[in-house]
């Protein structure tokens, strides 16, 4: 089956919210350890260098611009929605907030009509020396920091008070795409309107299509909304407004998802996402590119859009780095280096940052071979040789 009918059937049937790795390519292109840290307000934000080697589509704004950028997006939520400041701060008490610009994504490979402003990607520290299960990431493209300081504050809001919230609680797993994504544009609608944004201009009538849907077209909150029209048509006026009552909203949201969750259509319908996606993973391992198989590695080990399988995940970048896929063999060197999904083993991860080492270029290759440098220190001298002569001599699977 190939990969676009399946993805149009999963967006059809509710089940898709992003698919990083696989639709959108990873988030992760950069080491998430790189680049300088600032907290503020108790969180943490991070802006990672941009590649000198590469030559992006626009300007690239500078990282200490960036990071005020990002206080400023919060300052204006501590001071014009005091009640979604307070979800935040409360997310922050269970797991600290990370809110990082990488202008490196989206990357030079990816489609820019399907790039996000922002990521929430639960496992981004993974591996790194940040690692910690609690931590709230959040992901700002190149694109997304220049986005006026209220929509980059409601989409803020967009993925951690809906997004992250949905996470700590183990929702992610357990409830349809379409209503997690519906509960997350409540919450920036609800945004919108606190910052007193135009509701005329063309990106909220874009935000209200997707929030509501188009002609024949469904939008995230659809579903709800029938449900609501269905069971309680005298409150379909908390929907037909130009600000939509999201008070009165979210309440009917969690009403409708235990309905769904008792007559059995999340379970089906998570069923069904899990059978169409194993199947596509089955086709990949026979059949997948070099590119595929490595974005669907990035996807399993982040564990965004679908549940997290490191072991399996681990597998899939080892395929794609032994097909000369370079981002592969740098994330192999990784998994083997933290022992993450495949044995620890500081000599494969050296052998496959030196393979690698042959054609990265940049800030990249730099950072590759200090992490080699660093290796050499944890092996055996008499060893060296032997990996040096194996990474000299190895050729990529066909």
């Amino acid at each position: 089956m190939a990969f676009a009918p399946l993805f149009s059937r999963l967006l059809t049937a509710g089940l898709i919210l992003f698919l990083p790795g696989i639709l959108f390519f990873p988030a992760t292109a950069a080491f998430p350890g790189s680049g300088e840290f600032t907290r503020y307000d108790g969180m943490t934000i991070q802006a990672i260098p941009p590649d000198p080697e590469r030559r992006f589509d626009e300007g690239v704004m500078e990282g200490g611009r960036a990071v005020e950028k990002i206080k400023s997006a919060l300052d204006l939520i501590r001071e014009k929605t005091p009640a979604q400041w307070t979800i935040l701060k409360q997310l922050n008490a269970k797991g600290d907030i990370y809110l990082v610009y990488n202008p490196n994504y989206p990357s030079k490979a990816q489609d820019l009509a399907l790039v996000r402003v922002a990521l929430f990607i639960p496992f981004y520290l993974a591996g790194s020396a940040l690692e910690n299960r609690s931590h709230l990431p959040v992901v700002i493209s190149r694109h997304g920091i220049k986005w006026p300081t209220a929509n980059l504050s409601a989409v803020i809001i967009h993925e951690l008070a809906g997004h992250g919230s949905q996470y700590l609680a183990g929702l992610t797993e357990t409830v349809r795409i379409s209503e997690l994504e519906c509960q997350a544009y409540l919450h920036q609608e609800l945004a919108h309107q606190s910052f007193g944004l135009d509701k005329t201009a063309p990106e909220m009538i874009r935000f209200r299509q997707q929030l509501s849907g188009v002609g024949a077209k469904n939008g995230y909150c659809t579903p709800l909304f029938n449900y609501i029209k269905k069971k309680y048509p005298e409150k379909i006026g908390l929907v037909q407004r130009l600000n939509p009552d999201v008070s009165g909203l979210l309440p009917l949201l969690d009403e409708f998802i235990r309905v769904l969750a008792a007559d059995g259509t999340t379970e089906k319908a998570l069923w069904v996402k899990r059978q169409m996606m194993e199947e596509r993973f089955r086709q990949l391992e026979s059949e997948g590119s070099a590119r595929q198989l490595y974005a669907a590695g990035i996807y399993l080990l982040e564990g965004a859009g679908y549940r997290q399988d490191i072991d399996r995940g681990a597998f899939f970048i080892r395929q794609a780095a032994q097909k000369n896929h370079t981002p592969a063999q740098v994330q192999l060197a990784r998994l083997y280096r933290d022992g993450r999904g495949l044995p620890k083993d500081f000599g494969k991860a050296y052998l496959w940052l030196t393979i690698a080492g042959t054609t990265l270029k940049g800030a990249e290759k730099k950072e590759a071979m200090a992490q080699c440098r660093m290796l050499e220190k944890k092996l055996d001298a008499a060893r060296l040789p032997q990996l040096q002569s194996e990474a000299l001599h190895w050729t990529p699977v066909p």
